[in-house]
């Protein structure tokens, strides 16, 4: 895969993931407000917007590097 390609699909990656960011968020919230949630799944929805987050960024920061890359 050439330098282009995995640019293209990083971005591409980087705003499939932006979209889906709420919608994930709410439903595994939702899982973690409802009756009977265990400590797992409360303890994963305090720390997912955050994991979620810092995935996006760090996908955004190889794909960043790559373009730069690809640009000298």
């Amino acid at each position: 895969m050439d330098r282009q390609e995995r640019v293209a699909g990083g971005i591409f990656v980087f705003v499939l993931m932006l979209f889906t960011a709420v919608p994930f968020n709410d439903q595994i919230q939702g899982f973690a407000l409802a009756t009977g949630a265990s400590e797992g799944v409360i303890a994963f929805a305090l720390v997912f917007p955050v994991f979620y987050i810092g995935l996006i960024f760090t996908i955004l920061a190889f794909t960043g590097y790559e373009a730069i890359r690809s640009i000298s």
